[in-house]
């Protein structure tokens, strides 16, 4: 995720409209609120065997093809 900073006139009407527009189009979320995504269960099963020390091995990124043959696809 990436964070952008805008700065602007608070008293502009404009301003607030487009900023207002943006937020909730739901493409950008505002820092103060939380994200409320939950991971599924393969993710969790990911999450936890990295807090077990478990490695998912080593994949070759020379290629999208020598990467997917790498993660058995």
């Amino acid at each position: 995720m990436a964070t952008i900073t805008l700065d602007y006139d608070a008293r502009s009407s404009k301003a607030r409209a487009m900023l207002n527009s943006l937020l909730d189009s739901g493409i950008f979320v505002r820092h103060d609120e939380p994200i409320n995504e939950i991971p599924n269960a393969v993710t969790l099963a990911a999450f936890r065997e990295t807090e077990q020390g478990i490695s998912a091995g080593t994949f070759d990124t020379s290629s999208l093809d020598a990467f997917k043959k790498s993660m058995g696809l």
